[in-house]
Order: C-alpha cells, then structure tokens, then sequence
C-alpha cells in the first residue's frame, strides 16, 4: 500500500488526506468482515499482514513543509491499528 496525501487546499487550509483515507481503509475491512449486512462473506484476518506507508507532503501554516502527521491523523491511524492489528506495518511519513 502506497498513498500520497496532499496536505494544503488550493485556497492554503490543510486537508486531512491522510485520515480519509483511514476512513477509507477501515469502511473496506468492515465491508469484507461483513459487518453492517454487508453481502460479503466473512474474511478472515488471522492470515493477513499489511505492509505500506502513507506519505503527506505540504506546507505547514507557518509556510514550511509539514515535518509530522498531526495529533488528528496519528489518532485515526492508532484507532485503526487497535482496532486491526495486521496493519502495524503501515506507517505515516513525510514525503
């Protein structure tokens, strides 16, 4: 897995891409746990290891480059972590 978030709006605020896509992420394992009346079958996680990083790059509100994920995103990613233990090789990075 590998996704570059873009940090800065075309107007100069900050876009959180990197917590969309944790959103993204855990409505896809929900799906394929079949949870919610998902039509899926359920999947089994015991076997799964993910690997990947989540690069952001952008412009910090001080103008230089964002050299962290802020509090909101970490929280999301160790949210998901707990929640999914296979994803511990996923991490966020400065691109």
């Amino acid at each position: 897995m590998h996704v570059v978030a873009y940090g800065q709006s075309a107007d100069g605020g900050q876009v959180h891409v990197e917590q969309i896509c944790a959103h993204r992420l855990r409505a896809f394992l929900l799906h394929l746990k079949g949870v919610g009346g998902a039509k899926s079958p359920t999947f089994n996680f015991k076997d799964l290891t993910v690997q990947g990083y989540v690069k952001f790059r952008g412009k910090a509100k001080g103008g230089g480059a964002l050299s962290a994920a802020c509090n909101g995103c970490e929280g999301v990613w160790k949210g998901l972590r707990k929640d999914y233990t296979m994803l511990d090789g996923i991490t966020l990075t400065q691109d």
